[in-house]
């Protein structure tokens, strides 16, 4: 008789992902978010675990994946979503990271400010 063989790697295969993904799109709609950003953390945290290879990534795992998007040219908001996408899935799992956030100059050119404060 032939021993069964069982593979207890944390690592996974893309396919065995979804069962994190809809854990995690389930965790923040008890947490009140908003479906549309439901929607895009939950396909934010899957392009992650895709990358890291598995459904439990180490804060080094997010430490690595967030300095790859700095590197892939992101645009600040981008790397911010994603940011929060991961704290959010690392809290989810009990094995919270602290990434920093960007600042975002969010303000109005000063010619557009002018230009409106004279109407």
């Amino acid at each position: 008789m032939d021993k069964l063989s069982v593979n207890w790697s944390r690592v996974r295969d893309k396919a065995d992902l979804n069962p994190a993904l809809i854990i995690y799109t389930r965790y923040l709609e008890t947490k009140g978010v908003k479906k549309n950003t439901i929607i895009l953390y939950t396909k934010l945290i899957n392009n992650y675990l895709q990358q890291v290879r598995t459904d439990v990534p180490t804060a080094q795992d997010a430490i690595n994946y967030r300095d790859s998007l700095h590197d892939k040219k992101l645009s600040g908001s981008a790397i911010n979503n994603f940011t929060a996408a991961i704290i959010n899935y690392h809290r989810m799992i009990d094995q919270p990271v602290k990434l920093p956030f960007l600042k975002l100059n969010n303000s109005l050119p000063i010619i557009v400010q002018t230009k409106c404060s004279g109407l």
